[in-house]
């Protein structure tokens, strides 16, 4: 819920954002769902088949940033992995450019299609 209302925070207020998950009991409890109405977020979550495509994009992004940004570091504290992935995430979205968005970074295409 923390990263949830971080991410919302930090970001202009949408109608209409789908917010894709896994199917974990965090991501189908009461609380996140009511938070995502509330913010009048679409909910959407891999089908229960083991349909790993339905989340492709994400696991894309997780797979990126463990290879570029964690993997080969050894960290001192979970703090330490924290502020790594927090300092990965605006370059992820600034300056990689994505093969699957005309190779634009997220930025450019979120200003794009907004």
């Amino acid at each position: 819920m923390s990263a949830l209302n971080h991410a919302v925070y930090n970001r202009p207020k949408a109608k209409g954002v789908i917010f894709h998950s896994d199917r974990g009991a965090e991501y189908g409890a009461e609380a996140i769902q009511a938070r995502l109405a509330e913010l009048g977020y679409i909910q959407s979550m891999n089908r229960p088949t083991a349909k790993f495509a339905d989340n492709a994009y994400m696991e894309s992004f997780f797979h990126s940033m463990k290879s570029e940004c964690i993997h080969r570091i050894n960290f001192s504290d979970p703090e330490s992995v924290a502020r790594k992935v927090r300092s990965y995430i605006p370059f992820y979205n600034n300056k990689r450019k994505h093969s699957a968005l005309g190779y634009m970074t997220p930025l450019e295409y979120e200003q794009k299609t907004a």
